[in-house]
C-alpha cells in the first residue's frame, strides 16, 4: 500500500483529500501546519508528498527545500492558489515534481499521483555492492533471497554513502545531508547508526567495511567493496 503525506492547513480540504485517497487504497498521513509537515517528512518514509505552499509556521517552499537537501527524492506535488509562473518555475527547479494550481479536481490530482508513482517504480534506484542490493522502494538490503530491513535513517545513511563512492565523507556533512542537522551537531547519533548497520550486516558473506575517525566515515573500495 502506497503511503502519502498531505500537508495542508485547510482542514476541510485536507480531510476531503484524505478520505478520497483512502477510498482508493492509499494510506494517508496528514499535517495541518508547516512544522508538523516538516517533522513528518523528516522522520517517516512516504511514496509521495502533497504539499500546500501557504502553510502556518513554515512554508511549503521551505519544506520542499529541506526534503531535497536531505537527499530524499520522494515525489512532491505542490498545491497552490498562486498562478505566477516564476513561482512555479522556482518550485520545480527546487525539486518539486509537479505543481497544481487551485482550484483543481480530485480526478486530476489522482491522475497525477498515479503517474508519479508509476514513474518512481520505473526509475527505482537500485544500488549493488558487496553482494548486496539496496532497493529504494522497499528501503531494504537484499542478499540473495533474504531481505535485511533498514530503518528510514539507516537507509538514508547507507544510500548517501553509496551515492558518494570514492569520497571520505565528513560526519558533519552526513549529519547535514541525511539528518538535516547543523554542522556543529553531536555526531553520536551518526556513530550509533553506523554501529547498528555493522550489526545488521556482520553475518553476511560480504559485509561493507566501515572506517571512521573523529571527523569522517568511509567504506573500503575495491572490486567487491564499496566506498562512501
Amino acid at each position: 500500500m502506497e503511503k502519502i503525506l498531505i500537508v495542508e492547513d485547510n482542514v476541510q480540504s485536507l480531510f476531503a483529500l484524505k478520505d478520497s485517497l483512502g477510498e482508493r487504497g492509499f494510506f494517508v498521513d496528514t499535517a495541518e501546519d508547516g512544522n508538523i509537515g516538516s517533522e513528518k517528512a523528516k522522520n517517516n518514509t512516504y511514496d509521495i508528498i502533497i504539499l500546500d505552499l501557504g502553510l502556518p509556521y513554515k512554508s511549503g517552499q521551505d519544506i520542499c527545500a529541506e526534503i531535497r537537501q536531505r537527499g530524499n527524492d520522494v515525489p512532491i506535488i505542490v498545491l497552490s492558489a498562486t498562478f505566477d509562473s516564476d513561482t512555479k518555475v522556482e518550485l520545480l527547479m527546487m525539486g518539486a515534481n509537479d505543481y497544481i494550481t487551485k482550484p483543481f479536481t480530485f480526478k486530476e490530482l489522482h491522475a497525477r499521483i498515479i503517474v508519479k508513482l508509476r514513474d518512481r517504480k520505473k526509475d527505482a534506484l537500485i544500488l549493488s555492492a558487496c553482494g548486496f542490493t539496496l532497493n529504494a522502494d522497499s528501503q531494504t538490503i537484499k542478499c540473495g533471497a533474504k531481505n535485511v530491513p533498514l530503518t528510514h535513517q539507516e537507509y538514508q545513511l547507507l544510500n548517501f554513502l553509496l551515492m558518494n563512492k570514492g569520497k571520505v565523507c565528513l560526519k558533519t556533512e552526513i549529519l547535514e545531508k541525511v539528518w538535516g542537522e547543523q554542522p556543529d551537531s553531536n555526531t553520536k547519533t551518526l556513530e550509533s547508526h553506523i554501529w547498528k548497520l555493522r550489526k545488521k550486516l556482520k553475518q553476511r558473506r560480504k559485509k561493507p567495511s566501515f572506517a571512521q575517525n573523529r571527523t569522517a566515515i568511509s567504506l573500503k573500495k575495491d572490486e567487491q567493496e564499496i566506498c562512501g
